[in-house]
């Protein structure tokens, strides 16, 4: 039986080779904040930079929480949750701290 903080999904639909966020274990319960480094639209993923001076951290269009198209701009200021992925660290629950 899995523990009940690691949840499974299939991959990213358009083919990246990412699993969804979906699939990660949890790393704390507060929020953090940073910089989008980049994202694509098209692929649905990106990278940002965290405040704390950490390692650039992925982010899946499926952890970004707003209604409507999920995108993220280059330079937005975002808050999240960082958790350990297949991969290394994610961000999950992102939202515009701007």
């Amino acid at each position: 039986m899995a523990s009940p903080c690691v949840r499974r999904s299939p991959t990213h639909p358009a083919g990246t080779g990412f699993p969804a966020l979906k699939s990660a274990i949890s790393l704390g319960e507060y929020m953090a904040s940073g910089i989008v480094k980049w994202f694509n639209d098209a692929k649905g993923f990106g990278f940002i930079k965290p405040d704390e001076g950490e390692e650039e951290l992925f982010a899946h269009f499926s952890a970004i929480q707003m209604s409507g198209f999920k995108t993220l701009k280059e330079g937005q200021r975002v808050s999240f949750e960082v958790v350990q992925g297949p991969k290394g660290k994610q961000a999950t629950n992102i939202q515009d701290a701007g």
